[in-house]
């Protein structure tokens, strides 16, 4: 919508708006104008806020461009998923971990496929151990403030054996089947 009428930094003339409503209603009312209006500026706010967060995330971190699905939702695709595919039980060696599960609804919000390395594919136990245990801090400055933030501790799959690979491998496919990536 933000591109219908030309382009987003450049605002739309009443003729333009009004030749928009002919095409969608016919003939328009003004409070039908008025609705277009606010429509096309909506989606032109949205289309900048959303470059203006691509650009200001962190490139190497991929699943920062999609906001992180909260447990709950989680939760629930997992349980949609068994009713799916009764017969396997994602437990275990077989459970995604949660950063996982973000970056493949990263790639299903945004619509780019990327590689996701086996090492990556590492099981949810092993997020919640490096979780427990207390991580380093670093200091940051912000606008003035002094801040004290944990590193995130990045978990890593061992996929040192022909059996660990596998798992390490289904782990993804069943990360990506949950946010049906797959579909």
């Amino acid at each position: 919508m933000a591109f219908t009428l030309g382009k987003p930094q450049k605002a739309p003339t009443d003729e333009q708006f009004e030749e928009l409503g002919n095409k969608v209603y016919g003939t328009p009312t003004i409070g039908q104008l008025a609705l277009l209006r606010k429509l096309r500026f909506k989606a032109t706010t949205l289309l900048i806020a959303s470059i203006n967060e691509q650009v200001k995330s962190d490139s190497s971190d991929t699943t920062s461009l999609s906001k992180r699905l909260p447990a709950a939702e989680k939760q629930s695709r997992l349980e949609m998923q068994a009713k799916r595919l009764a017969r396997l039980r994602v437990v275990g060696e077989l459970s995604p971990r949660h950063q996982l599960l973000d970056l493949t609804n990263g790639m299903v919000e945004t619509g780019v496929l990327a590689w996701v390395a086996p090492s990556k594919c590492s099981k949810r136990d092993d997020e919640v151990q490096a979780s427990i245990k207390p991580g380093p801090s670093t200091l940051q400055i912000e606008q003035a403030t002094l801040k004290v933030a944990q590193v995130r501790v990045a978990t890593v799959a061992d996929v040192g054996s022909e059996l660990e690979l596998q798992w390490a491998l289904q782990r993804r496919g069943i990360a990506m089947d949950q946010c049906r990536l797959l579909d």
